[in-house]
């Protein structure tokens, strides 16, 4: 059984992105279309793919 809510993360220059939608290259995606419309803040392509990635932003917290 899969997870509901499983999701995909990368690790790229000491940060850590959530990989929101991948995409083949050869299906010639209109890539800054893709990126406004998923409201992601890298692209990036490896092996024929294009990863849409969304910065996991640090947390600001206070121990209580």
């Amino acid at each position: 059984m899969y997870p509901m809510f499983a999701k995909q993360f990368l690790n790229f220059n000491n940060n850590l992105y959530i990989v929101k939608k991948l995409i083949r290259e050869e299906d010639r995606p209109i890539i800054d279309t893709w990126k406004e419309h998923l409201g992601v803040d890298l692209v990036l392509r490896k092996e024929g793919l294009l990863y849409f990635l969304e910065l996991v932003q640090d947390l600001e917290y206070e121990q209580v």
